[in-house]
């Protein structure tokens, strides 16, 4: 306890030395922590630019802020960068100087040149490992608040799972979040409140999607993975200024209308079409040419579709090229027989979009199969629909009826493409030549 009468503190001086405290008090309050994560996999040019971004803003940060570099890939730290509280790091320029080491090795780490290395690893421009980057910041950060920037791009991609990478137009249902990380890279069920108090900034730059859907799409998928875990994501943008602005001055979020079906947990990578077909197999007339014997061992342009009259049910439809191919279904979207995407231009709305398989190999139709699943739904006397085959240019017709009013989520499909005595009131088996005409 200081003794007023006896110290050489006046009254005034205590309370000029309170308010000093409280002033350097409250900037320390008011600093702000930034992690940064950078794709080692972009060109030189796009990282020097993202360089000078950096430094720009180590100009403008203010007394007791800091910030974070991390490679976004490896997950090593770059450096770190701290504005002293002193009044001597008030201008941009000391407030540079006092950081050098940390800007000389983000310049070390932005002249390599990585593009021949993404080539040849088939790793695309601009990769950052997602979930794995923004864990490690939520595991490691310095405060329980922090700006978040990611410079690299939206799909994740990740050579040891390469089933659930992000290419091609290919992207996670919503589905994923709702299980655990050691059933999906995706997953968040174990990670209630992982994001706390982070806010993200995304910078995607060049980084290209196929149309709207895809777009929104990824978006969607993003904004839900980080609101689940208690995150924020406030900016999504190919602008880096926009990015950069937004991350320094407090943007608020946008407000949206995604929505996520506490219901649907469903693991299922969904590949939008790369080229857009000028008829769909939705839209082409129904052919009564009989396809000619030859094609039974040698179809070319083979492709299947299905349509529902359901608007909340989801079919899910299964291909398999002959007993030894690999099926062909939403848990597995490419295999070397063929390809299997959404349709979303002609899904009925509140669908997840009508299921379609393109086949780039001329296949026997004597041995192919097809089911056709009521995975999830409820809908009085079953789901009623249509499948269509195109071979050839000619496409042909076969309604189905599944009869049971709700889904089972595949459990009967392995045995059914295995079985051709199996009957099921959830799934129903084509064979091509049931349903095809054969001339001669």
């Amino acid at each position: 306890m200081i003794n007023l009468k006896n110290n050489t503190f006046t009254r005034n001086s205590v309370s000029a030395a309170i308010a000093l405290a409280l002033a350097l008090g409250s900037i320390h309050a008011n600093a702000k922590d930034y992690a940064i994560g950078l794709s080692p996999y972009s060109s030189v040019e796009a990282k020097k630019d993202q360089v000078r971004g950096i430094i720009n803003m180590v100009a403008e940060l203010k007394a007791d802020d800091t910030m974070w570099l991390i490679d976004g890939y490896s997950l090593e730290t770059i450096g770190r960068m701290r504005i002293p509280n002193n009044p001597a790091y008030k201008s941009k320029k000391a407030k540079i100087a006092a950081n050098l080491q940390a800007i000389g090795q983000l310049a070390v780490f932005a002249k390599q040149d990585n593009e021949k290395i993404a080539n040849t690893q088939g790793v695309p421009i601009g990769t950052i490992r997602i979930p794995q980057l923004l864990r490690s910041i939520a595991n490691n950060k310095p405060s329980s608040d922090i700006e978040v920037i990611l410079f690299g791009s939206p799909h994740y991609v990740d050579r040891s799972e390469v089933a659930f990478s992000m290419v091609d137009g290919q992207f996670p249902s919503t589905g994923h979040l709702l299980n655990r990380r050691t059933q999906t890279p995706y997953g968040l069920a174990d990670d209630k409140a992982l994001l706390s108090g982070m806010r993200v900034h995304w910078f995607y730059g060049s980084d290209r999607f196929i149309n709207n859907r895809h777009s929104s799409a990824v978006e969607r998928l993003w904004t839900l993975y980080t609101e689940l875990t208690n995150g924020k994501l406030v900016t999504f943008s190919e602008d880096l200024a926009t990015v950069l602005s937004r991350a320094t001055n407090n943007a608020k979020a946008p407000a949206h209308s995604y929505q996520l079906d506490p219901n649907d947990n469903k693991i299922e990578m969904i590949r939008l079409p790369v080229k857009v077909m000028s008829k769909s197999i939705r839209q082409r007339p129904i052919s009564s040419t009989a396809l000619p014997l030859r094609k039974l061992r040698h179809a070319t342009d083979v492709e299947v579709g299905i349509t529902w009259n359901c608007n909340n049910c989801d079919l899910d439809l299964y291909a398999k090229a002959n007993p030894t191919a690999p099926i062909l279904y939403f848990g597995n979207t490419k295999t070397p027989q063929g390809t299997y995407f959404k349709d979303y231009q002609y899904s009925p709305k509140g669908s997840n979009g009508f299921e379609t398989i393109n086949f780039k190999t001329p296949l026997d139709l004597r041995v192919m199969k097809f089911v056709i699943n009521f995975y999830r739904g409820n809908v009085v006397g079953g789901v009623k629909g249509e499948l269509r085959l195109t071979i050839d240019g000619k496409t042909y017709s076969k309604p189905f009826h599944l009869k049971s009013p709700k889904g089972n989520k595949g459990a009967d499909v392995s045995a059914l493409l295995s079985d051709n005595k199996i009957i099921s009131q959830y799934s129903v088996v084509f064979e091509p030549l049931k349903f095809t005409k054969v001339d001669g």
